[in-house]
């Protein structure tokens, strides 16, 4: 499976066979794609995290378990670097400056995925 999503990734980032204009439309189309895996990653991290023991003291009540707190700083994060991303492709509009941030989105949005497949394997706490 980690291969495959790799060799899709690269097909795509690395497909010449589109203008100058046309590539940026599919850049920022791939963009928007990478920030809607990124909220889904988010959501399910969340999930898998909630009323389970929290290791990070940020994201942990004061009984150590990852609750209203947690989720709020987590969403902090995203939403900050969503709207740092916006804010500088909206300043400068390029293909690859969309490539790059769908391509740190992705890598995030499977990290995050990855940490909630760990969650589950994880007892709640009594």
């Amino acid at each position: 499976m980690v291969r495959a999503c790799l060799l899709l990734t690269a097909v795509l980032f690395c497909h010449p066979a589109y203008g100058q204009e046309g590539g940026e439309r599919w850049a920022k189309r791939l963009w928007k794609a990478s920030v809607a895996a990124l909220a889904a990653g988010s959501a399910v991290d969340i999930q898998s995290s909630l009323g389970k023991r929290e290791v990070n003291g940020l994201l942990a009540n004061q009984q150590g378990v990852f609750s209203a707190q947690g989720i709020g700083v987590k969403l902090a994060i995203a939403g900050a670097a969503i709207g740092t991303q916006q804010y500088f492709l909206h300043r400068h509009p390029a293909a690859s400056g969309y490539k790059t941030g769908a391509l740190i989105n992705f890598a995030v949005a499977g990290t995050l995925g990855g940490v909630a497949v760990h969650n589950y394997g994880n007892r709640n706490v009594q």
